[in-house]
């Protein structure tokens, strides 16, 4: 009886240790693994904003936040479509008499948390972060870049100060 019970018990040892290595392997799917998001498909603009730390252009930077602001909160909903290597924005008006804006597809590339985008013949680089639902992109931008921001949103370019110097971000969304 007493080797019965021994055995017994080396029994449920065994099939405990059976049982538990059963559940940790079925627990470890290929259905658990994370899926990293993708920038390809179509991102709606939400907010764009200026920011800079020079005080001199502070004026400057809240005027064209409003501008921003206006432009894809009030006039336009602006959407981005994504292909592998290529991008396409198009602004589509809110309100009647205003044009729709296509503009011209940019080549792009990402690379590690940077997208690299071709407008204009400028080569601007920003930092990139993809979510499921979110994409934001930050970068530094000088005269030369704000210039092809206020194009973009039909105000003059030539408002620039000339040392001007500022962060851009933009919030997009699903």
């Amino acid at each position: 009886i007493a080797k019965n019970k021994l055995y017994m018990q080396q029994f449920k040892t065994l099939f405990t240790i059976l049982v538990s290595i059963l559940f940790l392997f079925g627990s470890c799917s290929s259905d658990d693994e994370y899926v990293k998001p993708t920038i390809i498909g179509t991102w709606v603009t939400g907010d764009r904003i200026l920011k800079t730390d020079m005080q001199e252009h502070a004026d400057f930077v809240k005027m064209i936040n409003v501008y921003l602001a206006y432009d894809s909160q009030e006039d336009y909903t602006i959407s981005t479509v994504y292909t592998e290597r290529d991008m396409q924005t198009t602004a589509t008006p809110k309100k009647p008499g205003l044009p729709t804006i296509v503009k011209q597809a940019s080549d792009y590339t990402l690379e590690g948390d940077s997208i690299i985008i071709e407008d204009d013949n400028i080569i601007l680089r920003a930092y990139c972060n993809i979510g499921e639902k979110i994409l934001i992109m930050r970068r530094t931008v000088k005269k030369a870049e704000m210039e092809l921001i206020l194009k973009d949103i039909g105000t003059d370019p030539g408002i620039v100060p000339e040392n001007f110097v500022g962060e851009y971000s933009t919030y997009e969304f699903r």
